[in-house]
């Protein structure tokens, strides 16, 4: 008898994360899933690992495969897939109790999408409690298509097969998000779950892959393909095509700009898109503006990540690119303006001392 649901977990240089990750999938007290474990050629023992558990427990499948990336791995496993419902989890994650239950509870929906929080400090994201369907898909392709990750979410195969929806192997990042996009497309109803039971793990030493780091062409090319779906769900449930392209690319490579020594490729997909606005506008929009987001990152690398003098290596490539242009931007709040005052004009022995200000008072009182 077929199981209900196939678990896809794409496998490559995980040998320090796999265990935990599949002990939080087998120790689920709902059991009528399949493990689908696809070793991606990893160099190192995660497909021994695999093998091991695959010995002890019948409800996992193993497969070696020359490394051909996450993508090529995904879509292996789609197509060996014998459940009705595929969930895909990355071996570095793992889900809490009740997780499977999920697709049991909201069977009549084509995709379920659930919350997630984000270790090791446990925020909850995403924990929404809303149905779309007929006459409403507009709302959720105008609010919620911006959750482009794969993972938490519940797909139905036959949807998948019938429709031949597929990772793309050409793309580095956001292939994800182009598979969402192509999914909901073909979707009647839509149920969001606020039950966070999806385990992200984000340690503050991760690190951001280099695939990021993406020449102007391949960031060209996937905004054409977002903006095909974006006009196609547009047309299709009779809605504005969706206005906040940006905020899918969100790690778009600031480093790029850095290296570059300016922002002119970013400011011309912008100015495609929103027409001849000048770069005031630029820097303002919340969603696309380098400046926010360098802010931004200088906060994570000082704050979240601990890496002071990456922080104010950065605050001086930010300093030395935009100047006092940073005060053009209005700022949500006053922290971020002294922030950028204080980079504009060059006082980072300041920008130590106010980071150092913050993480004491931080410990007694929330920022």
């Amino acid at each position: 008898m077929a199981p209900f649901i196939s678990i896809i977990v794409p496998v490559y240089k995980s040998e320090d994360t796999l265990r935990h990750c599949v002990d939080s999938i087998l120790r689920q007290p709902y059991d009528d899933f399949e493990l689908l474990l696809i070793d991606d050629g990893s160099p190192d023992q995660s497909g021994n690992i695999c093998d091991e558990y695959a010995a002890k427990e019948p409800r996992i499948r193993v497969f070696h495969k020359e490394n051909g990336g996450v993508s090529a791995a995904r879509n292996l496993g789609i197509e060996v897939a014998c459940g009705e419902w595929i969930t895909f989890i990355d071996a570095d994650d793992s889900i809490d109790d009740g997780f499977f239950n999920l697709p049991k509870e909201n069977a009549g929906f084509d995709l379920i999408i659930g919350g997630y929080k984000k270790f090791p400090k446990g925020d909850i994201y995403y924990n929404y409690d809303a149905v779309f369907g007929e006459g409403t898909m507009n709302e959720f392709i105008a609010h919620h298509l911006w959750n482009g990750y794969v993972w938490g979410k519940f797909y139905k195969a036959s949807i998948l097969r019938e429709h031949h929806i597929r990772f793309r192997t050409d793309l580095v990042v956001y292939e994800d998000l182009l598979f969402n996009l192509d999914y909901v497309l073909e979707c009647n109803n839509i149920r969001l779950v606020p039950a966070c039971l999806y385990l992200y793990m984000d340690p503050p030493d991760k690190l951001i892959p280099e695939k990021y780091a993406l020449m102007p062409d391949e960031i060209k090319k996937i905004y054409a393909l977002v903006d095909d779906r974006l006009e196609k769900l547009g047309r299709k449930f009779h809605c504005w095509r969706p206005p906040y392209i940006f905020d899918f690319i969100e790690h778009y490579p600031l480093e790029r700009i850095i290296r570059t020594g300016n922002d002119d490729e970013l400011y011309q997909l912008y100015t495609e898109l929103k027409g001849p606005v000048g770069r005031t506008e630029f820097y303002n929009d919340h969603i696309a503006s380098p400046i926010r987001r360098f802010i931004a990152s200088i906060k994570k690398e000082y704050v979240v990540r601990k890496h002071w003098k990456r922080g104010r290596l950065l605050a001086k490539a930010v300093h030395a690119l935009y100047g006092k242009e940073l005060l053009r931007v209005k700022y949500a709040s006053f922290s971020k303006r002294f922030q950028a005052m204080l980079i504009a004009y060059g006082q980072f022995n300041m920008l130590d001392v106010y980071f150092i200000c913050r993480s004491w008072v931080s410990r007694f009182l929330p920022i």
